[in-house]
Formats: C-alpha cells, sequence, structure tokens
C-alpha cells in the first residue's frame, strides 16, 4: 500500500493440501518494474507449499512466470462470459 491507495494484488485459492490456484496478480502501472509482483508471487507461493499450483494470467505475461518453473498446461478448458473479450486478448483460441 502507499498511503491509502493499494499497489500491487494477489490471490491464492487452496484446499491447503494438494491443489492452490493463484490469480489477478496485479501492479499498479507506475510502480511496476521494482519487484513488487515478484514479492507478491513469492508469498502467495509459500502460503500454497506443497499443493500443485495452477495460475492464471494474461497471454502478454506468460513468460514471466517461467522463473518459478510453472509450465502451459495442455488439459485445461474455460467457459468466458464474455468470449469475444477473451478471444481478442489472445486468451482462447479463435
Amino acid at each position: 500500500m502507499d498511503g491509502k491507495k493499494i499497489i500491487g494484488v494477489g490471490r491464492a485459492i487452496s484446499d491447503g493440501i494438494t491443489l492452490a490456484t493463484l490469480c489477478n496478480i496485479a501492479v499498479r502501472d507506475a510502480y511496476r518494474g521494482n519487484g513488487l509482483g515478484k514479492v507478491i508471487l513469492d508469498n502467495l507461493l509459500k502460503q500454497v507449499e506443497g499443493c500443485n499450483v495452477t495460475l492464471y494470467t494474461h497471454p502478454k505475461h506468460i513468460g514471466l512466470y517461467e522463473h518459478w518453473g510453472f509450465s502451459k498446461l495442455k488439459t485445461a478448458y474455460v467457459i468466458f462470459n464474455e468470449e469475444e473479450h477473451y478471444k481478442k486478448e489472445g486468451f482462447i483460441e479463435a
């Protein structure tokens, strides 16, 4: 936080035993490049240590997460409410 302004967030959903999902990792533009995203992700990963971790991210950020050992998944499906938007953004194939 910067004063009362939230500058970075991340969310983990987990059963605490075998499965965890990380999503909505974001840093305000003005604060990017200072390692805040790394701190958020490192802290989330510590909280779900020992679980299989799935990460949802924007397609333009895919390469950022290979550093932590994430691999692309071949076994997932999704239903989006605004499918055309997500096709345009590159989340799903046309």
